[in-house]
């Protein structure tokens, strides 16, 4: 099941570098892909190995299969900012350049030489957290609001509680003279 993890993760890796111009969401649409063709593969995994028993080794055929039809539905439905699909550019004979794949290479952050680099790890890292605090600001502004006004319902009512713990004091104590002065 590792070795077809890493197909996937093989597959969507090369069409995202070779087709890097994806759009404002297409680094997401990627993530999102790879994550359900990962549970498609371990919940198929499973049924494969009960099919198994049935039709032999048949492991290579597996694995090529599964990396065409991956590959065929990332051509089909992949975003990119033209609005050509990947499978139509495939057609045309428009294989990625030498710049495409550069470009899909630093999106992942990682040089012509295959290297991470820095900088570009770094600028990612800052994009990804001020998206995260634009994000999470108005949530724990609400949050805040929703937690002051549960903690004055909270203090109301003990005062209530006190005020009534008061009251039956001073009763209780009003009361016990009358009853013990009968006595």
């Amino acid at each position: 099941m590792i070795k077809r993890l890493a197909i996937n993760l093989l597959v969507h890796f090369a069409f995202v570098v070779c087709y890097p111009y994806l759009g404002p969401h297409g680094l997401l649409y990627a993530a999102l892909s790879f994550t359900l063709w990962s549970l498609f593969i371990m919940l198929g995994g499973l049924v494969l190995n009960m099919l198994r028993f049935l039709l032999g080794p048949l492991k290579f055929l597996e694995n090529i299969l599964l990396f065409a039809v991956i590959g065929l539905a990332l051509a089909y439905v992949m975003p990119q900012a033209d609005g050509v699909r990947v499978i139509t550019k495939l057609k045309n004979r428009q294989l990625p350049t030498g710049k495409d794949i550069k470009h899909g290479l630093t999106a992942f952050g990682l040089d012509r030489a295959g290297k991470r680099t820095a900088e570009a790890v770094t600028a990612e890292t800052r994009k990804a957290v001020n998206a995260l605090d634009k994000r999470a600001a108005p949530v724990a502004a609400i949050a805040a609001e929703k937690i002051a006004k549960a903690a004055k319902k909270v203090e109301k009512k003990a005062d209530e509680i006190s005020e009534k713990a008061k009251k039956s004091a001073k009763q209780a104590t009003a009361d016990e003279p009358a009853s013990s002065g009968g006595k």
